[in-house]
């Protein structure tokens, strides 16, 4: 028997007081006994750290987990392993769930047999205004029938569009869902340590693989806010080039061959984000020397390589085209030029 029917896994680092306050003053208005708030701490400053505490201290519904900063993936581990709910919610501390978020999540819905709970949700600003909502109709045509797997991860692997009638994006984020607990420990599921990016979808492609009952609850719960400043390709962060090598590795032997053509594009999307984030990157003091050899030795990772070689340029934008023939052809001459060189003139 679960004591709890919702545990709330919330990883927290160093999120903006006001911003992460907005939240635990949600949770807290909530007033079902039967939920429960996991505050993961992964290692923030002080003032964020004594806001989590207070919370806790404040909130008999919620549990202080700290750690040492280890990243999101160890920090929602952690939840996970704490948690003693029947359902396991992921919710990021910069996001809100709706005012009315008791009202929609029923009995009926609690007492769902299904493996996961698709939900909609909310694209809001940063002064908490919807900009779009997304109900099922949005994220699943109204053609699909019956929920395929292979047709999801397949979306997913080409992210922020359609594709088979699936949103990609909203499938690759643990969020907006109910996933049952014991589905994730029966199936010895959990995040990716030591990813630093993508580590939602890697975890939903996972998850999915598992071949869990899916049921879509036409009910709007979760308030995501769009990041303006974390765009990659205005942040450097030497260690995604590791990262996107790791998953080129756990999908290639974990993917079936009908998926295969999908993960070559979606390795060479993950490329092209490379070019932005570390080897074309202002930001990377590396000389161009440095930035071609960090190029050349990850097109020569076996999983890399392979997908690459493998990847088609078609039904791809022009910009895109260009980059990926570039990448294919190992040219970081004219792609150093094109994205590092004509930036500094």
């Amino acid at each position: 028997m679960n004591k709890h029917d919702i545990s709330f896994v919330i990883p927290v680092y160093n999120t903006d007081l006001e911003i992460l306050k907005t939240g635990f003053d949600r949770l807290s208005s909530f007033g079902r006994d039967s939920y429960e708030f996991l505050i993961v701490n992964d290692g923030s400053n002080e003032d964020v750290s004594k806001l989590c505490i207070d919370f806790c201290k404040d909130e008999k519904r919620a549990k202080y987990l700290p750690q040492s900063n280890a990243g999101v993936s160890v920090a929602r581990n952690n939840g996970i392993a704490n948690a003693n709910g029947k359902w396991l919610f992921f919710l990021d501390p910069d996001d809100l769930l709706v005012t009315d978020f008791n009202t929609k999540i029923t009995d009926e819905i609690l007492k769902s047999k299904e493996d996961i709970i698709f939900l909609g949700f909310n694209r809001i600003n940063e002064d908490e205004k919807i900009q779009q909502t997304f109900e099922r109709k949005d994220i699943v045509d109204s053609t699909v029938g019956a929920f395929k797997i292979t047709h999801i991860v397949r979306a997913i692997l080409y992210g922020d569009q359609k594709k088979d009638g699936y949103y990609g994006y909203y499938f690759g984020t643990p969020w907006a869902k109910l996933i049952n607990k014991q589905f994730i420990l029966r199936n010895g599921l959990e995040y990716v340590p030591g990813i630093v990016k993508r580590q939602d979808a890697i975890f939903m492609i996972q998850t999915l693989m598992k071949q869990p009952s899916l049921k879509f609850v036409d009910e709007v719960v979760y308030n995501y806010r769009i990041d303006h400043e974390n765009s990659i390709s205005n942040r450097y962060n030497k260690k995604i080039t590791a990262t996107f090598e790791k998953i080129s590795s756990i999908l290639s032997e974990s993917l079936p061959i009908e998926l295969k053509k999908d993960l070559n594009h979606y390795v060479l999307l993950l490329s092209i984000e490379l070019l932005f984030a570390d080897f074309c990157n202002l930001n990377n003091q590396k000389s161009y020397q440095e930035r071609q050899t960090d190029f050349l030795n990850y097109l020569d990772d076996s999983a890399v390589k392979q997908n690459v070689e493998s990847a088609k340029l078609t039904n791809m934008p022009t910009k895109q085209k260009i980059l990926g023939y570039l990448i294919k052809h190992r040219q970081f001459k004219l792609l150093n030029y094109l994205l590092y060189k004509r930036k500094q003139d």
